[in-house]
């Protein structure tokens, strides 16, 4: 059965995604692409200008699908809070599952504009929509009311901006860089357990609510 203009579309930017994250932007080329979706090179370009342009909208495809996941599960009014935040850290386990640092490393270099909607993507989840689910833990009772929502904003977002970036990681001395995680996921969720868990144990905890009077 002959395929539509939008199946081909589709499967040209299924295709690239794959052959992007696995392989990094700039070792992928558009025969690969065009192979992958089973289409001839000249074909291709019928649908797309440039590489470069595949991949921005396999980025925009990206960012797309996962804020409209987002939003969709801040508005679940029948969620609990702890399965809210349960079902936003799984989402963007999905989503960023299959990208690399070595990937964003490789866009930063290779194509900075693109690296640049990724970058304000990161800026407006954090400030939007943790700033909806901060608002959201206080008004249920979920978060301490004496922490400072825009300072907590800052500490995320100033860490999903150099944890993903390619550019800080390489500055760090390598017996930190060793142990940190090469998958964008694993670096957010440590990000997000460190945020809402804390790094002290509960007996610490305790001592320290006990003793910060004296400070």
């Amino acid at each position: 059965m002959k395929r539509s203009k939008i199946e081909i579309r589709t499967e040209i930017l299924t295709g690239a995604k794959e052959l992007f994250f696995k392989k990094n932007y700039s070792d992928v080329t558009t025969d690969q692409i065009a192979k992958k979706a089973n289409i001839s090179k000249k074909t291709l370009y019928r649908y797309f200008i440039s590489k470069k342009e595949i991949l921005e909208k396999v980025v925009c495809q990206v960012i797309s699908s996962l804020s409209y996941k987002i939003y969709g599960i801040l508005l679940k009014n029948d969620l609990s809070y702890p399965e809210k935040l349960k079902q936003i850290i799984t989402t963007f386990a999905i989503s960023l599952s299959t990208i690399t640092t070595n990937f964003l490393e490789d866009i930063q270099k290779n194509a900075p504009d693109i690296w640049k909607k990724v970058n304000e993507f990161k800026k407006d989840t954090v400030t939007n929509h943790f700033g909806k689910l901060f608002d959201e833990g206080v008004l249920k009772g979920k978060i301490n009311i004496n922490i400072n929502k825009e300072i907590a904003i800052l500490i995320m977002l100033s860490s999903i901006d150099n944890l993903l970036n390619p550019i800080f990681l390489k500055q760090l001395p390598k017996e930190i860089l060793k142990n940190i995680p090469n998958s964008a996921y694993e670096i957010y969720n440590q990000i997000i357990k460190v945020l809402y868990e804390g790094i002290l144990t509960e007996k610490t905890k305790r001592q320290y609510s006990l003793n910060k009077t004296f400070i």
